[in-house]
């Protein structure tokens, strides 16, 4: 499936360069960086070529309230690639929708996240963590 986002994150897990432990962690939500590329992400990884990683992140999807993912999916900034994948479920977009930034699966525990200064500061916290890792690390 290709959510037919571009960006250098994405682009890794097209390209397969992503390992195994980080993209199975990314399909359980882990990966937080901003909504569009966490659900972009989970999308992709719907058709992983490994059965683990496929199914965790379908469940993940799955816990996502569909109220959430219609209001999101209303975003101007979403693909219309994206937007199709959603639609084989039942979900349709919410037109208009102001939906934020922040990812629609919290890293913690798998419920979207409450928008806190302190969820936005250990939020940044993590993507900077990330960012200094390098691509052994990864």
């Amino acid at each position: 499936m290709d959510p037919g986002l571009r960006s250098p994150l994405q682009d890794f897990f097209k390209r397969g360069e992503v390992s195994r432990d980080v993209r199975l962690l990314t399909a359980a939500g882990m990966l937080a960086p901003l909504a569009l590329e966490q659900i972009g992400l989970l999308a992709l990884l719907t058709g992983d070529g490994d059965d683990e990683i496929c199914r965790t992140a379908e469940a993940t999807l799955a816990a996502i309230p569909k109220e959430s993912v219609a209001a999101f999916l209303g975003r101007s900034d979403v693909s219309e690639g994206l937007r199709e994948f959603f639609r084989g479920p039942g979900i349709e977009p919410l037109p208009g929708s102001d939906a934020g930034d922040a990812p629609l699966v919290d890293p913690e525990g798998g419920a979207a996240p409450a928008e806190t200064e302190e969820g936005e500061e250990d939020q940044q916290s993590f993507t900077q963590k990330l960012a200094l890792l390098g691509v052994a690390d990864a």
